[in-house]
Order: structure tokens, then sequence, then C-alpha cells
């Protein structure tokens, strides 16, 4: 998810995930520093496809507004 996110470090980014029944369930936000706004997503895959969740995680936060957060942020 970071990786494909593209953000420097110290980036407002989070990601959790979790597991059950071999399902994964990843969780990606990204915010402003202050709050005022967050872009937050949830995917869930099987496992085996962490790669491609994290990438989909990520992608679905940069087109939902977080290129221009992190652009305003100059962090991307």
């Amino acid at each position: 998810f970071m990786e494909h996110l593209g953000s420097s470090p110290g980036a407002p980014v989070g990601v959790l995930g979790s597991i059950e029944n071999n399902v994964l369930e990843l969780e990606g936000v990204l915010a402003y520093p202050d709050g005022r706004e967050k872009i937050h997503f949830m995917v869930k895959g099987t496992l085996g496809q962490e790669e491609d969740l994290g990438r989909t995680l990520a992608q679905e936060i940069l087109d939902a507004g977080g290129r221009e957060v992190l652009s305003e942020l100059h962090l991307w």
C-alpha cells in the first residue's frame, strides 16, 4: 500500500490489515494533519493477493483526491 501510494516518509497515511477465514481485509486512510479531511477505503481479498490489494487500495485513495492532498502537503 505505502509503496504504491508513492508518498514520502512522514505522510499522514495509515493502513491496517486483518485476516479472518483466509480473507485479508486492508483499510487505508490519508488525512490532512489538522484532521479537516480524510480519505478512507477498505478492500478485501483472499490470502496471496496482498500486493494486488495494496495496489488497489492505494489507487482508490489516489483517485478519490489523494493526489491533491499529497501534492498540497508537498509529499508527492
